[in-house]
């Protein structure tokens, strides 16, 4: 995102327009990531979601 735009709430808009066609089409969750060092999203995503204590691991099957 460019950094003008950082702060103006585009992605937390985002979030909750996600959220919202989620619910319309009757998913039972949803989740995102972040990088653990991501410390500017990971903090908007504790306002808006609720962090499980999970952290996501890749298996590569190639």
């Amino acid at each position: 995102m460019a950094e003008a735009a950082r702060g103006r709430g585009a992605v937390r808009a985002l979030i909750g327009r996600v959220a919202r066609a989620a619910r319309e089409r009757g998913a039972a969750r949803l989740y995102r990531t972040a990088q653990e060092g991501n410390g500017t999203a990971r903090a908007l995503y504790d306002k808006v979601a609720s962090f499980n204590g999970f952290i996501r691991y890749d298996h590569p099957l190639s």
